[in-house]
């Protein structure tokens, strides 16, 4: 059965596949399944858009953590304007963490992108 599925999805003989793809996948999943490859195996829906391989380009090849995050955020913009599947839904997740985290990059399309810069604040209010 793995093998027909295989070979279903790689000569793309379906018309309709349900899967699922979130914009909080990480960068690296992201750019493999959608950089200039429409006929990857990741990439079962053969979406390409130009706009969208530059700016993984130029979040992959960014010097400084802040050009890579706003040229990623591009990125999820896109692919949310130029969907390149259509998307039954989308969960709405609140974020809720104490005022003494500081630190969170709690972005519009990622719940909680990393915790690599968060911290404990010592500080009383």
């Amino acid at each position: 059965m793995k093998d027909l599925v295989n070979k279903i999805l790689n000569e793309r003989q379906f018309e309709l596949m349900l899967s699922n793809y979130s914009c909080d996948y990480d960068f690296l999943t992201s750019y493999l399944t959608w950089h200039e490859r429409p006929n990857s195996p990741l990439n079962f829906s053969s979406y390409n858009n130009p706009e969208a391989v530059k700016l993984l380009d130029e979040a992959r090849f960014a010097s400084d953590e802040s050009t890579f995050t706003e040229r990623y955020q591009a990125f999820q913009k896109v692919m949310h304007s130029d969907p390149p599947m259509l998307y039954l839904f989308w969960y709405n997740y609140p974020i809720y963490y104490n005022e003494k985290l500081k630190g969170i990059n709690a972005e519009v399309f990622n719940r909680i992108n990393s915790l690599r810069n968060a911290w404990i604040s010592n500080e009383t209010h």
